[in-house]
């Protein structure tokens, strides 16, 4: 029976899920601990906490293109298990240098006044918080190339409830300050963070090809190397967080910050298809794919990007299409009918095509991946960046957050297309990029197409108004 057969396809489907149950587990920790750390911290140190929580999500981009990387490598198998190894170590000192040099910089500019809002104690267990993080995610990645889903999600899952469960003990039980939030999260993530490290170790050496080996003699020009080749994919990453984090800031300082809640939700709402319904399914083919391709197995790689084209297009554009026709019973239930719900509405009909387009991008990203072809998404991530925020600025000095709203479905559906193109220039995987483009382009033509008739159809008959 091949890979995929029936009980592989019985397998990929529990992989499948278990990538999904470690991604929402996120999810339900926020839906279920938020509003408790909100009443027992109160309005204004809970503001604080709401900052720490979105540089969480900032900083897990942040890594220096290390966990892609790192995922990229051991997904491809060109490196024995102890290079991989003494690669990943050097990754991981690599990382604590640089965010202790970070440390040094906060205590620095606490020292000058800058507070950022908190205490000095604070601001540096909130580094070392983002630090442990990030070391978490690189082991996470590594074993989700190694195919090990379980184990990668369980981690997950079992980590982001026991951080949640122990932070929601001491603020009632031993002290509801600020610092205790962030040491008790620190502490949290420091046992999720050896336990994500000793399972990565063990898949790597569980790999048949492992043999002991030494540290490299050169430690300091393993290290330089190693980031010298990250550092487009660290470009990637960095004008990544940019342009999906400095919208609200400059929304904020531009308009006003009342104008951030209704954009901030409809992005909530539309990021659904990309952040929740892509990313695990993109994840579990991924190191297939990668495989694939560096191994030369074209019939492989061939049968790999149909399934992960299928699967990504089912799981994104079914979804959206019922998110986009059921948007006004969804969004009034959730925000409970309040004032926002209208704005709300109207922005989530600009962002939500937009958006659904930009899931479909971990195909072309991929495939480049595979092809080592870093440089391209660098230039390519960089100036979009800069485009994006600069007509951001423009619409926002012109008090259009409707047209910041086309700005952001603009730059996610145009990212998506320029890597599809690049990619369908590359020899090694045009035949992959082109026959997943064509699938794909007759995909959305069909499910808009639909979508639009029903929800013309419905409206007309007033039969999705709450």
């Amino acid at each position: 029976m091949n890979a995929l057969g029936f009980s592989g396809r019985s397998r990929a489907v529990f992989s499948i899920f278990m990538l999904y149950l470690g991604k929402a587990s996120g999810i339900i920790v926020n839906l279920i601990f938020i509003p408790f750390y909100s009443q027992a911290l109160g309005p204004e140190r809970f503001g604080s906490v709401a900052v720490i929580l979105s540089l969480q999500a900032l900083l897990m981009m942040l890594d220096l293109g290390m966990s892609t990387l790192v995922c990229r490598d051991v997904a491809a198998a060109e490196f024995t298990p102890a290079k991989l190894l003494n690669q990943l170590f050097c990754a991981e000192l690599g990382l604590v240098i640089f965010y202790g040099a970070l440390s040094l910089a906060v205590g620095v500019l606490m020292l000058a006044g800058l507070t950022f809002g908190v205490d000095w104690p604070t601001g540096l267990a909130a580094v070392v918080l983002f630090l442990l993080l990030v070391l978490q995610n690189l082991h996470y990645n590594a074993i989700i190339a190694r195919r090990s889903y379980t184990i990668a999600s369980s981690l997950q899952l079992i980590g982001n409830l026991t951080r949640a469960g122990a932070t929601a003990f001491v603020l009632t039980s031993v002290s509801t300050t600020l610092l205790a939030f962030v040491v008790t999260q620190a502490a949290g993530a420091a046992l999720q963070a050896i336990a994500s490290r000793y399972f990565c170790l063990r898949e790597l050496r569980s790999d048949p090809r492992w043999v002991p080996s030494v540290p490299p003699e050169h430690l300091w020009p393993s290290i330089r190397e190693l980031f010298l080749r990250a550092r487009p994919l660290a470009l990637v990453s960095v004008s990544g967080a940019a342009v999906t984090q400095l919208d609200k800031p400059i929304i904020s300082v531009l308009i006003s910050t009342a104008s951030v809640a209704p954009y901030y939700l409809a992005m909530t709402y539309c990021m659904v298809p990309m952040s929740i319904l892509a990313g695990p399914v993109a994840q579990f083919f991924q190191p297939l794919v990668l495989n694939a391709v560096s191994a030369g197995e074209s019939a492989s790689a061939s049968r790999m990007m149909q399934r992960f084209t299928m699967a990504l297009l089912c799981i994104t554009l079914v979804p959206s299409a019922g998110l986009y026709l059921l948007r006004q019973p969804l969004i009034g239930a959730w925000l409970q009918h309040g004032p926002l719900v209208n704005d709300t509405l109207h922005y989530s009909m600009i962002l939500l095509p937009g958006l659904t387009i930009g899931a479909l991008g971990f195909i072309p990203f991929t495939l480049l991946l595979a092809t080592g072809d870093d440089r391209f998404q660098a230039l390519l991530s960089i100036n979009l960046t800069i485009l994006t925020l600069l007509a951001t600025s423009i619409a926002s000095s012109r008090q259009s957050v409707w047209s910041i709203c086309i700005i952001y479905a603009f730059y996610h559906a145009a990212s998506t297309i320029l890597l599809w193109v690049r990619a369908a220039a590359k020899p090694a995987v045009r035949h992959l990029a082109r026959s997943s483009a064509a699938v794909t382009a007759l995909a959305l033509l069909v499910v808009a197409s639909a979508t639009l008739a029903i929800d013309a159809t419905c409206n007309s008959a007033n039969y999705f108004n709450p």
